[in-house]
């Protein structure tokens, strides 16, 4: 039995309204005897699926940060400030010793000593970025446990920090201002004699010999191989030196029997699709730095900006990249 009019009825005169899946709101004799009663139930909702997935899901409050490739410049060499915010250009002064003798004589005026002074220029790259945020923004991350202030201020100082790294190896193009690996004044890579994933640990070792045998040459004997050097290379390639071969030896343990102040610093930036890099430093000469990684502010917070429901702010720094002072005290190779 159908009472679609009754129902609709009820609907329109006296706003009584019955779910769409009822037909019947009649209630027939038969219906109160028990041997007349269907035992099956009739639903009106939706049969159940179960509970909602959420309820029986678990939710870690601990954040799982995403590690980055590491920043490897400034073990290469040491960070310096040079000027401050204002400046534009910094302006170094290199001294060289000149003169020549002449034989004596009481009244000879021959044979004359000087100095001749240059004054070498670099560039500095002003970089800036924001962080903002809004009210309601905050209070709906605080309901998932998330920091959202905290996680931006994070996110700034570690992107101004990867620029800095990135400006301290390549420079900036088209200002005068360069990196630890395109300074104008650098010698080009050799091709390696050598490929460490397969070579001896002899023939990486006196790989290592040539390379030094190079800084000793370029440098007209002020290097000797005594020095603090730093061996800078792809993280793979530093790992092939340390390969054990079938009677335990390694390249490692021959280069530092030779060179005791050798550093390893592993640089991702220096696996290239050109083949693998090698930049071995003679980090200071006569206590003079080979190279220093400049820079005019490192973080430099402006004023916090309020508006009506967020707030913003600016932070900037500024890079000279690498001021190479000795560019004979290093030797590149690449393809290794």
């Amino acid at each position: 039995m159908s009472d679609h009019n009754a129902i609709r009825e009820l609907a329109t005169r006296a706003g009584i309204v019955f779910p769409s899946e009822m037909r019947d709101i009649s209630i027939q004799r038969s219906d109160y005897a028990m041997d007349a009663v269907s035992l099956a139930p009739t639903l009106i909702t939706a049969p159940n699926g179960g509970v909602p997935a959420w309820l029986t899901s678990w939710f870690d409050p601990k954040a799982i940060d995403i590690q980055l490739a590491p920043m490897a410049a400034a073990q290469i060499a040491t960070e310096v400030k040079k000027g401050d915010w204002t400046t534009t250009t910094a302006i170094f002064r290199t001294r060289e010793p000149v003169g020549q003798v002449a034989t004596y004589g009481d009244w000879s005026p021959n044979g004359m000593s000087s100095a001749n002074v240059n004054y070498p220029s670099r560039e500095t790259y002003a970089y800036q970025t924001w962080i903002e945020y809004g009210e309601r923004e905050l209070a709906q991350a605080s309901q998932g446990q998330i920091d959202v202030a905290g996680d931006k201020q994070y996110a700034k100082s570690l992107i101004m920090a990867k620029f800095a790294n990135k400006s301290y190896l390549y420079g900036v193009a088209g200002l005068k201002n360069y990196g630890l690996t395109n300074d104008p004044n650098l010698t080009a890579p050799v091709a390696a004699p050598v490929n460490y994933a397969t070579a001896t640990p002899e023939d990486i070792a006196n790989d290592v010999v040539r390379q030094v045998g190079l800084l000793i040459a370029q440098s007209g004997g002020l290097i000797n191989g005594s020095e603090r050097l730093v061996f800078a290379a792809a993280p793979s390639l530093i790992n092939d030196i340390r390969r054990t071969n079938e009677f335990g030896l390694n390249a490692d343990k021959k280069i530092r029997e030779s060179y005791p102040n050798i550093v390893y610093v592993p640089v991702p930036e220096f696996d290239t699709a050109a083949g693998r890099l090698i930049q071995l430093w003679a980090a200071e000469i006569d206590g003079q730095p080979t190279v220093e990684l400049g820079f005019t502010e490192k973080l430099r917070a402006h004023r916090m900006e309020v508006y009506s429901t967020y707030t913003r702010q600016k932070f900037s720094g500024g890079t000279l990249g690498a001021v190479v002072y000795l560019p004979y005290a290093v030797t590149q190779t690449i393809g290794a």
